[in-house]
């Protein structure tokens, strides 16, 4: 009988850690695979997951305080990515989709590109 509740408690404490520390899906490379004017909001949360996410309607943010990072979208109202954002600790505002009319606005630290849409 002792044997089996070490062995039960043992097997709760390794299922609890490992549940602990999941990787994050907030990551840039996920954030890159939501499109403007095509993801919907069910893309966003397969792409990035719910672990952080607060829903304001048709605002959705991100924050995890952990990595620094902080996204955010806009949404239309049929749900569907009109913008997005994503911020880091290191760099700030790192990428914006409407950064200007000319396309996408990426920073890195104090320069600035702009792909066209």
């Amino acid at each position: 009988m002792t044997f089996r509740l070490a062995a039960i408690g043992l097997s709760s404490v390794v299922f609890l850690s490992l549940t602990g520390c999941a990787k994050s899906q907030l990551t840039r490379q996920n954030y890159d695979l939501i499109r403007v004017g095509s993801s919907n909001k069910e893309e966003v949360k397969s792409a990035l997951g719910e672990q952080h996410l607060v829903d304001r309607g048709n605002q959705w943010e991100y924050d995890d305080s952990k990595q620094s990072v902080s996204v955010w979208f806009e949404f239309d109202d049929n749900g569907v990515v009109t913008r997005k954002q994503w911020y880091s600790g290191e760099g700030g505002l790192e990428h914006d989709s409407q950064g200007s009319p000319d396309g996408e606005t990426v920073y890195q630290g104090s320069k600035r590109s702009t792909t066209d849409r």
